[in-house]
């Protein structure tokens, strides 16, 4: 009875220890856990404002984003049909990509979208000013009677989105900044690196994903700028 006892313990210390490893793993790059089937970049954006960012987390992206991004080169046609698919998240986490690397598909979602945020904040890109100007209008024009009530729903939608993101940006931790700044060379090669993805080498021009901006000069108000999507 005795050695059934300490074997039921023994296995049960395992689990724990098992579950407490998987969870210490998916917590490398905070904010991972909230890119899930069916999410979009526009849902995730207020959700990763406020979350820190760590030397550990760049360092993963650092070592591993040149890899995936070799791999995306060169399975071209996968890595674009993800633009095409259902659900983007669920296609980008089906590639074998992720098996190679010792990364997750949530993980490079949200550390390429946290440092987006803070590349864009740093270089003046995104300004907040312009961003609480264009919620204060979208306000106004959701109490506008002559708005058609289907436009109404996705300009609610969009204000409580842009409040989420305004709400977050108040409490940005400003520790990301400094990290940024000390690996900023680093980063911005990066990232451009991983936005060149998909593109048409004969298009080098072509538009990159922007972190969210106000917009004030597009004629349909009503439907309002949502945040940044990562170009595939």
């Amino acid at each position: 009875m005795r050695t059934t006892r300490l074997a039921l313990g023994a296995a049960a210390l395992g689990l724990t220890l098992s579950l407490a490893a998987t969870a210490m793993a998916e917590q490398r790059v905070k904010g991972a856990e909230f890119v899930k089937p069916g999410t979009s970049v526009e849902q995730l954006y207020p959700q990763l404002i406020p979350l820190p960012i760590t030397q550990e987390e760049i360092d993963l992206f650092l070592d591993r984003s040149g890899k995936v991004v070799a791999w995306a080169k060169e399975h071209k046609e996968q890595w674009k049909a993800i633009d095409k698919a259902p659900d983007a998240f669920t296609a980008l986490a089906g590639l074998e990509v992720w098996k190679t690397v010792d990364l997750t598909s949530g993980e490079f979602i949200a550390v390429v979208i946290k440092l987006k945020i803070v590349q864009e904040l740093e270089s003046g890109n995104l300004d907040l000013i312009m961003l609480k100007q264009q919620y204060e209008f979208m306000r106004t024009m959701a109490d506008n009677p002559q708005i058609p009530p289907e436009s109404r729903e996705e300009l609610k939608k969009n204000l409580a989105t842009l409040k989420s993101m305004l709400e977050g940006f108040e409490n940005y931790p400003a520790d990301n900044r400094t990290l940024y700044r000390s690996n900023k060379d680093k980063i911005d090669a990066a990232l451009t690196a991983v936005e060149s993805i998909g593109k048409d080498e004969s298009n080098k021009g072509g538009a990159k994903p922007a972190a969210p901006k106000a917009n004030g000069g597009d004629d349909k108000h009503e439907s309002a700028p949502a945040a940044p999507k990562q170009d595939g």
